[in-house]
């Protein structure tokens, strides 16, 4: 028992109920923030679809409206794909004459978009999300079946 509690416990001091004990500077949402951050950083900085991560754990874990998760993602997206390019950049890991044909056309598809995402129902909005999870997915377990399908001829 601490001097202070034991004083307490003693009487010698009166604790007022209104002041709230020792607390720690980070609730438990402002962890679970961090920790989504960190995680959703990783796997954007890897290429593979850090905001699909960080839209399925603001809507799992913190209860975020689609939306609003989706459109969060979209500010997330800037600073850790500059992060991302500035890296690769210099890894000369990118086609610079493809990623800005692309990108012209992205600008395009991502006005439309955010138009229909915009007017889209959410319940509607979480389903097509699913699906396209789904469809990630079973594009993966094909690409690795098909890897270890090569693998063993190989050998």
């Amino acid at each position: 028992m601490s001097p202070v509690d034991k004083n307490v416990h003693q009487g010698r001091f009166k604790m007022d109920k209104n002041v709230p004990k020792e607390t720690s500077p980070w609730d438990k949402e402002e962890s679970m923030e961090v920790l989504i951050g960190i995680i959703s950083g990783i796997v954007s900085g890897t290429g593979m679809g850090g905001g699909t991560i960080l839209i399925f754990f603001l809507t799992f874990f913190m209860g975020i409206e689609q939306h609003m998760a989706q459109a969060t993602n979209l500010i997330f997206f800037i600073p850790t794909s500059i992060v991302a390019i500035l890296v690769n950049i210099k890894n000369k890991n990118i086609n610079l004459k493809l990623a800005v044909i692309i990108s012209i056309f992205g600008i395009l598809g991502a006005i439309i978009g955010a138009e229909i995402s915009v007017h889209i129902d959410v319940s509607i909005l979480r389903k097509c999300f699913g699906v396209f999870l789904a469809l990630v997915a079973l594009n993966e377990i094909y690409s690795i079946t098909k890897e270890y399908k090569n693998s063993k001829n190989y050998k």
